[in-house]
């Protein structure tokens, strides 16, 4: 691959998360993306008694997002999933506070802390974990609501063809649930570089015979784009940059 031959970002989460991390792949790497989600979000309208819990568990950003809709009483405390859930929580007006990077993370910190009362996990369909459950299990008083929907999508049909007419796609995964749906199309997976945000989203892809696949040290945008940064295709591609320079 040369410099005039870049591979492309192919950006497969829900749209407004894709958008902002595209800016983020040009600003840092140089890189075109291309924005096609495998997941498209639909909130699911749910009525919560909120006197009835002292506080809630929040295992992603998007759960975060429905809190005012839903009617969640300013200041509730929330128990966050990593830092972007948190913040997500606190300009909703709650006390967002990270309990974790992962929900193994938040499951000990809060079974560890024994907060008073009974929490309430607000996730989407599809989730990881087992939080509340294993919450129950550790003595803490949980329940949990389903308020959104993670429904799948397809790969466009022109971006299965540019794959296998050899274009280079290097791809970013965010969730188990997205690589299990990205396993099951039709690139050219020799023309593919993952780059995984955790062992279980890599976990998903081992079997696919990628150009190469790569782990994110953390669980992070930041993570993932360094270890985007250091794939073979991204690597290959600085060094011809500076040759040229």
């Amino acid at each position: 691959m040369t410099q005039a031959d870049p591979p492309l970002c192919l950006l497969t989460r829900p749209r407004a998360e894709a958008g902002r991390f595209a800016a983020r792949v040009k600003e840092t790497l140089g890189l075109e993306s291309l924005i096609a989600p495998l997941l498209r979000i639909e909130s699911r309208e749910v009525a919560v008694s909120w006197t009835d819990y002292s506080a809630l568990i929040l295992s992603s950003a998007r759960a975060a997002e429905r809190l005012t809709s839903l009617g969640a009483p300013p200041g509730a405390l929330c128990f966050c999933v990593g830092e972007r859930t948190a913040q997500t929580a606190r300009n909703a007006g709650m006390d967002g506070r990270v309990a974790g990077q992962n929900a193994d993370e938040l499951v000990a910190h809060v079974a560890s802390e024994q907060p008073p009362g009974r929490l309430l996990h607000l996730h989407g369909e599809h989730t990881r974990g087992d939080i509340a459950g294993r919450l129950e299990t550790a003595g803490v008083d949980c329940r949990e609501v389903i308020v959104y929907q993670q429904l799948a999508q397809d790969l466009p049909s022109e971006l299965i063809a540019r794959s296998q007419a050899g274009l280079h796609l290097l791809a970013p995964v965010f969730s188990p649930r997205t690589a299990t749906l990205l396993a099951r199309s039709e690139l050219d997976w020799q023309h593919v570089t993952l780059v995984a945000m955790s062992a279980n989203v890599a976990q998903a892809m081992a079997d696919l015979p990628a150009s190469e696949i790569v782990v994110a040290r953390l669980p992070n945008e930041a993570a993932i784009l360094e270890a985007m940064t250091d794939t073979m295709v991204v690597r290959g591609l600085l060094e011809g940059r500076s040759v040229q320079r």
